[in-house]
């Protein structure tokens, strides 16, 4: 293996003195149980737009192409622009950009409100919100994921990755759910207005936080985009972080794609309407939760990365075996299990990147994570929405999915360094 750089003095992260582990410690952090539980809200409400727009789209289009189309407008910003956000939150008091970003991304869902409920929304407005979400998305989450170091103690770090990682996803649980439910009820609309008053909650969360210092560790005396490189070249000269982000492209391209599709699934191969999409969407998130509060729960892990490869493995998999059942409970049930082995591999890869980035650092290698996490998943929605035109979406599905086993096998048998990891 090779040398890995040390861990940078952070005083939240590297000063605090090895204690015995709690379970789901991180939640006795005050102000990390803050910010969880308001992203939590938040991104139920996310989630909640995520139905009445795959819905609306459809409606409009009656074209899975459109669906990806959508999924590429919020890739491009989702893959380009995180080294920028992770750049940012290197310069800035990460607490204040929260704040600001949550109002901005509040004042975008607002607006695709009003335009759907009063008639004149069209699928092209639909695309530059989803253009102007991600854009600010691209700056959000790279800077959540650095502030977590200043929220918990190094011991209850992994906890506070895992539960981390199932914000977006675990709201995956209650969102669609509650979506298909009331998508019938007050429509898209309704839907995009409840996501815009759900940010208002992360505000309030980050005004009750005490006691923490979220300014930069250190004055940048070199520019902006310095900085955005410096990150960049970073990642790519360190072995260990480079394998696992290109194992998280892999993933994101070949598994993690095939949410865009889930309402062709639910319309036209299972006929269950609204409703079951929604609990399509569900599932994985119920997964993205048992995993995460599992591994909250059990605390540190070693050998991430045999955990890490395992649960990629059986996610591609089973996502094999969902694509082509022919009943629509079975597959709900093993996207549930889909959901469980994602939040495993996910909260492995970040765990591993964060405690191997240098403090002044973690930002910028989390904006690269973030990519692969959001911006290319998006990218293969676009092109399994392509495969969908032409062979159906249970082969457009399927096909990616089978190339991910036969990536993941080879990444068993021959990658020793990814195996020992952790």
């Amino acid at each position: 293996m090779s040398s890995l750089p040390p861990v940078s003095s952070s005083p939240a992260v590297d000063a605090a003195p090895p204690v015995e582990r709690r379970r789901f410690g991180a939640l006795q952090h005050r102000n990390f149980a803050l910010l969880w539980s308001s992203l939590i809200v938040s991104n139920t409400g996310t989630w909640m737009q995520s139905v009445g727009q795959g819905w609306l789209v459809l409606e409009l289009t009656n074209r899975p192409l459109y669906l990806g189309l959508v999924s590429l407008a919020f890739a491009l910003p989702m893959i380009f622009l995180p080294p920028v956000g992770g750049a940012l939150s290197d310069r800035v008091d990460k607490l204040v950009l929260l704040r600001a970003v949550e109002m901005l991304q509040a004042g975008n869902a607002l607006l695709l409100a009003i335009l759907t409920l009063t008639g004149l929304v069209t699928v092209w407005h639909i695309i530059v919100v989803a253009f102007v979400g991600a854009t600010l998305l691209a700056v959000a989450n790279p800077n959540r994921q650095a502030l977590l170091p200043s929220l918990v103690g190094r011991d209850d770090f992994m906890s506070a990755i895992s539960l981390n990682s199932a914000v977006f996803t675990g709201a995956a649980l209650v969102g669609p759910a509650l979506g298909g439910a009331l998508l019938g009820v007050i429509g898209s609309g309704g839907l995009f207005l409840i996501n815009a008053a759900s940010y208002g909650v992360v505000l309030v969360a980050t005004l009750l936080m005490r006691d923490l210092d979220t300014r930069p560790l250190e004055r940048r005396a070199v520019g902006f985009w310095s900085d955005v490189t410096e990150g960049l070249r970073f990642v790519v000269s360190t072995r260990l972080l480079l394998v696992l982000i290109t194992v998280s492209t892999l993933s994101g391209l070949l598994g993690r794609s095939y949410p865009s599709l889930l309402p062709v699934f639910a319309r036209d191969e299972w006929r269950v309407g609204a409703q079951g999409y929604g609990w399509l969407l569900s599932a994985p998130g119920a997964g993205a939760l048992i995993g995460a509060f599992g591994l909250a729960y059990f605390g540190e892990v070693r050998r991430k990365g045999r955990l890490l490869l395992g649960s990629l493995f059986g996610f591609a998999l089973l996502l094999v075996l969902f694509a082509y059942s022919p009943l629509f409970w079975p597959a709900a049930g093993l996207l549930l299990v889909v959901g469980v082995l994602n939040s495993l591999a996910g909260a492995s890869i970040a765990t591993l990147i964060q405690t191997n980035a240098p403090g002044r650092l973690r930002g910028r290698a989390m904006s690269v994570y973030t990519i692969t996490v959001i911006g290319i998943p998006s990218l293969g929605a676009m092109g399994t929405a392509s495969v969908a035109e032409a062979l159906g979406a249970r082969n457009a599905v399927g096909f990616a999915a089978i190339a991910l086993v036969l990536v993941t096998t080879v990444l068993l048998l021959r990658s020793r360094q990814l195996r020992e990891a952790g």
